[in-house]
Parts: C-alpha cells; sequence; structure tokens
C-alpha cells in the first residue's frame, strides 16, 4: 500500500462527501490511499462510495466523535496500514489536481513541518486566499487571517483542520487530537501542540482548496459553533495561557462576550446562539467536555 492516506471524515450530508471525493480522486503524479470514516451516519451506505473507486477504504464508527475522535481513529488505521503521510480532510473541500503533490512536496522541503495546509478560497478564481492562524493571546481569541504575503510558505501558530497534512515521522508520541474539544479548536490545540515542540506548521500559498464551511452540518451549525467554539475557547486559553495576569483578562474578554450577547439578543433576535454560548461557558466550568451536546 502507499505510504499516503488521504482521509476524509463523513458525517451526514453524503452529496457533500461524494463531490470532495470526485476532487480527490483527480489528484494526479503521486500514489494514495482513500480512507472515509462515517461519524456514525446512519444513513451512510459505502457502496455509494466503491461506485466511485473499488479501492476506497471505510471505517463505519459506532458513534459521532466528533472531528477530534473520528479523526484520531482515521489516521490509526492509516498508520496500521503503512501510512507515512496522512491528508486530512473535512468533507466539504474541494481539490484542485495537484493539491496532494504540492503538499508531500512541500513536507519534503521541511522535514520539520509536523502539519501543513493548504490556503482556501470560495472558489478557485478566487485569489482572496486565507489560512493564516494567528493567536491573540489578551482577548482570548484564534484567527484565520488573509494571505498577504507574497510567500509560498508561511509559518503559523496554528492551521485549520478542515484540510491538514500529517507527516506522521513527527509524531513519535503517537497523539494527534485532544477529544476533550471534539468539535472546533482541536485544530488550534494540536496545532499550537506542535509548535510548542519544535515543529513547523506551515500554510503553503501556491495552492489552494475550496472550502464550504459548514455545509456537512447543515441547520444544527449555527448552535453547535456557538457551544462547542464558546467551551473550547476557554479551554484552550485556560490551559496554554502561561500569565495569570493575562488569564484573568482573558476570562473578562469571554464574559465580556456574553454581557454583549445579552445585550444584543433582543435586537438580533438569535436566543439560540445566546443559550448556546451560556451552556458552553456552563460546561466549561464544570469540566464537562468532549461530546455534550
Amino acid at each position: 500500500m502507499s505510504s499516503i492516506w488521504i482521509l476524509i471524515i463523513h458525517y451526514k450530508n453524503f452529496s457533500i462527501t461524494k463531490a470532495c471525493l470526485e476532487s480527490v480522486l483527480k489528484q494526479v503524479n503521486i500514489n494514495y490511499q482513500i480512507l472515509v470514516v462515517n461519524n456514525n451516519d446512519l444513513d451512510f451506505n459505502s457502496k455509494d462510495l466503491l461506485s466511485l473507486d473499488a479501492n476506497i477504504h471505510t471505517l463505519n464508527l459506532d458513534d459521532n466523535y466528533g472531528y477530534a475522535g473520528g479523526a484520531n481513529k482515521g489516521i490509526e488505521y492509516c498508520k496500521d496500514r503503512g501510512g507515512l503521510y496522512v491528508y486530512l480532510l473535512n468533507n466539504d473541500i474541494i481539490l484542485e489536481t495537484t493539491s496532494l503533490l504540492n503538499l508531500y512536496e512541500a513536507s519534503q522541503k521541511f522535514p520539520q513541518a509536523a502539519l501543513l495546509s493548504l490556503a482556501t478560497v470560495d472558489n478557485f478564481a478566487d485569489n482572496s486566499l486565507k489560512g493564516i492562524g494567528q493567536l491573540n493571546f489578551i482577548k482570548a481569541k484564534s484567527y484565520l487571517k488573509p494571505v498577504y504575503l507574497n510567500k509560498d510558505y508561511i509559518e503559523c501558530q496554528w492551521l485549520s483542520g478542515s484540510n491538514l497534512f500529517f507527516n506522521l515521522e513527527n509524531f513519535t508520541d503517537n497523539t494527534f487530537f485532544d477529544e476533550r474539544y471534539f468539535l472546533y479548536f482541536e485544530d488550534t490545540e494540536l496545532c499550537y501542540r506542535k509548535f510548542k515542540q519544535g515543529y513547523k506548521c506551515l500554510l503553503i500559498t501556491s495552492s489552494k482548496v475550496i472550502h464550504k464551511n459548514g455545509q456537512s452540518f447543515g441547520n444544527d451549525i449555527n448552535y453547535l459553533r456557538s457551544y462547542y467554539y464558546m467551551r473550547n475557547r476557554a479551554l484552550f486559553f485556560s490551559e496554554n495561557q502561561s500569565n495569570p495576569i493575562l488569564l484573568s483578562l482573558n476570562y473578562l474578554y469571554i464574559l465580556g462576550h456574553v454581557v454583549k450577547e445579552i445585550c444584543l439578543s433582543p435586537i438580533k433576535r438569535r436566543p439560540g446562539k445566546l443559550k448556546a454560548e451560556l451552556k458552553g461557558l456552563q460546561d466549561f466550568l464544570y469540566k464537562k467536555l468532549g461530546k455534550h451536546i
């Protein structure tokens, strides 16, 4: 088997996964295997995938383990079959034909890069690249910034988990995503952990992918995003903020956001978002982590 695997996390909306797979199957000038992890979508039918390509591997999970847990199980599957490189994709990603090749070549050029990612766009005609992961340890916020630098490779504090290329030789501890996060900030935590260990996290801007953000969740996306983002934002900065004074400031910014949402909720008529954020903050305080919604 090939030492390079493309790993797709599927959860609902098979048409989105199919579009992603169709772009995966068009990769040129490189050998690879494909694994689709079914995060307990009961309507999932592996025969639908095999109609695209008979060599697609599938891994059906007995529960929804979130992006973090589903990815971990998929990575272990690839490793057990000789995988040295894994390109993890959210199922709402569309690749260019040379995406995998460009990432692999970059990983060979920069062997100290544990994680690499391609810049994202809304469509391939769009030249407005984004994907520079930055952290603000005063306001306790994470950002994916637009690309303004004229560089093919940009070192980042974190990279989007929507398309993340793993050089498994730089994971000697065999530890990948922290499953306490379940969804959102799991990519931030992993990248920043590798960054602190001395490895590079590189954004490749010479190539791009389309990211149709959130399509696999349908109507649930706003509530899920608000809950998990609030809870995991508090978790990440509470564990990675080394300055106790700034940590207090972090909490003030987080609470300030909630107060602002309380004030705006009657005007913008989004009580669901407020409810989700309050529940996320409460679960952080009571250490209810992982899948808790």
